[in-house]
């Protein structure tokens, strides 16, 4: 039932551009000989979950800075937090409600944006430190890995406007755990993903996103440990603010993960600092 809602509302974006407006400007290219720019990103995700009597408010917030050259090179540092709020039943005994906040792993990436007519293309490389605590400790919230992870990516988008078609294909490889040579390495995490986006105005959006990951396990003493796949499906609107050196925008998420439906709210804010 949730895959027939899901392909109707993927039909339903494809007939969606026969009423959309046509953008003031030129999606297509945009000229711009800027040579070195700086960027600010503020950004906030809110997911909502039940989970055994629980109800579980997960908030991310996070800081990043992009350092773009000549338009198609970007190297990019983002520093996040978590801050996860739950409410009990009073059947249970406990505090009706508490929260706790820490750091998350640190994230360094590189990519590069070459296009070519109608296509956006990006080649990327994303690295994950072990910054945040890992080890459970008594009333401590635990939000980080341990390990260190590098994913590599590619992502290819089509426009004809106001029709965006896009894909992203990634792999990931994560080191054991920090001081703990016998959790393993996981050696491969394969995830692609398909991504049809309606433009519907210059502010407002529609994305249907299906994506499917497999997880190879950790390899310990020279043995695999039995991995894992799965499939998720999101639809996505999207609200978008943009003028000359800043952009704001608000996006509100369906997705759909192993049985459960996950309402997701998200917020954020570019800037321009330095440019060129």
């Amino acid at each position: 039932m949730v895959k027939r809602i899901f392909f109707i509302f993927l039909l339903c974006i494809t007939i969606l551009p026969l009423c959309s407006e046509e953008a003031e400007h030129n999606r297509i290219k945009i000229d711009n000989n800027t040579k070195l720019k700086i960027e600010m990103d503020l950004s906030s995700r809110m997911k909502f979950q039940f989970i055994s009597g629980y109800n579980i408010y997960d908030l991310l917030p996070q800081l990043g800075f992009n350092f773009v050259l000549f338009e198609d090179y970007i190297l990019s540092v983002s520093q996040s937090i978590s801050l996860r709020m739950k409410e009990s039943n009073p059947i249970f005994g406990e505090k009706p409600f508490s929260a706790h906040v820490a750091f998350n792993d640190t994230n360094v990436g590189f990519v590069w944006q070459p296009s070519y007519q109608r296509w956006r293309f990006r080649l990327g490389l994303t690295s994950t430190f072990p910054t945040a605590p890992w080890t459970s400790k008594t009333g401590r919230f635990v939000t980080g890995s341990g390990r260190f992870g590098e994913e590599i990516f590619f992502a290819a988008n089509y426009i004809t406007d106001p029709v965006v078609i896009g894909g992203r294909l990634s792999y990931t490889f994560v080191s054991p755990q920090l001081k703990d040579a016998d959790s393993g390495w996981i050696p491969c995490i394969l995830t692609s993903s398909l991504q049809i986006t309606a433009v519907l105005n210059n502010n407002i959006s529609v994305s249907c996103v299906p994506a499917i990951s497999w997880n190879s396990g950790p390899l310990q003493n020279a043995r695999y440990i039995p991995g894992q796949s799965s499939l998720t499906e999101s639809i996505k609107l999207n609200f978008s603010w943009t003028e000359s050196t800043w952009s704001i925008s608000t996006e509100l998420e369906l997705l759909h993960s192993e049985g459960v439906f996950f309402p997701i709210w998200a917020i954020a804010f570019s800037s321009e600092l330095y440019g060129k």
